[in-house]
């Protein structure tokens, strides 16, 4: 049996069709269920969480990724458990290694997400079981209408035929990976990891301007971008870890962003 919380969000969902498809039993709690402190909740998918609106929904950011995450640990029978964080915390640090030195300031209001998050994986590891385990991961390419991340804000703004309007700059950069990578690493390190904390990612970089340049070539639309936005080019997610435990080859972002614009 595997319970999701956050089935119904853009990772948990697949994550819920892929085990339903496998002839899963796959039980979803709902927003304060009870329940889920009566009985074993199997191997566990911590998914819920809050993303592009964090900084309008400070204390649901903090209640998910920690408050109620605790609890849930606390309270709770489980076989295995699994926490979604994100790469995002290494935005400061020198390195991308999962037990390297992490570089955050409180002052900085867009450090809310990552601090919660780091705070939800503190959590984890303050039960000392290797049943429970932490999974870092990067930009998720899918298609999903439920999702507000970058790329699928691209792509709506595209779908309306309406020129796209990006914040950023055009040669900022960032890792990415696709939905079924994700999906097929989650359920691996849930139920086989070695290790407690895993990067899930690409390991490569893509520009603003590679993803924008093929939403311009399918859609017949043009694109606008802040000149005056800082370049970000992110450090190389390091996924030595997922490449030698699971023989993990990355599938190209780009490839899949082709077939979704298709």
């Amino acid at each position: 049996m595997y319970t999701i919380f956050g089935g119904n969000g853009f990772i948990g969902t697949f994550i819920k069709r892929k085990l339903i498809q496998d002839g899963q039993k796959v039980f979803v709690p709902k927003k304060n269920d009870n329940n889920i402190f009566l009985k074993d909740l199997g191997n566990v998918v911590y998914a819920a969480g809050i993303t592009s609106d964090f900084r309008s929904r400070p204390y649901d950011t903090v209640n998910a990724h920690v408050s109620y995450l605790f609890e849930v640990l606390k309270k709770t029978t489980f076989k295995n458990f699994i926490y979604l964080s994100s790469t995002r915390i290494y935005r400061n640090s020198k390195q991308t290694k999962e037990n390297g030195q992490i570089i955050l300031n409180s002052i900085n209001l867009d450090s809310l997400y990552d601090l919660s998050k780091l705070t939800g994986e503190a959590i984890c590891n303050s039960f000392n079981s290797n049943k429970i385990k932490v999974v870092r991961i990067s930009n998720v390419i899918g298609n999903s209408n439920i999702s507000n991340n970058f790329f699928d804000n691209l792509l709506n703004q595209a779908r309306k035929k309406k020129n796209i309007i990006l914040n950023d700059h055009i040669n900022s950069e960032k890792d990415y990976i696709i939905i079924d990578d994700v999906v097929s690493l989650v359920l691996k390190i849930l139920l086989h990891g070695k290790y407690r904390c895993y990067n899930v990612a690409s390991g490569c970089n893509i520009s603003n301007k590679k993803i924008l340049e093929l939403i311009k070539l399918n859609f017949n639309i043009n694109y606008k971008f802040n000149h005056n936005a800082k370049i970000i080019k992110n450090k190389i997610i390091n996924i030595d870890l997922i490449k030698n435990e699971f023989n993990f080859v990355p599938t190209s972002p780009l490839s899949k962003i082709k077939l979704i614009l298709k």
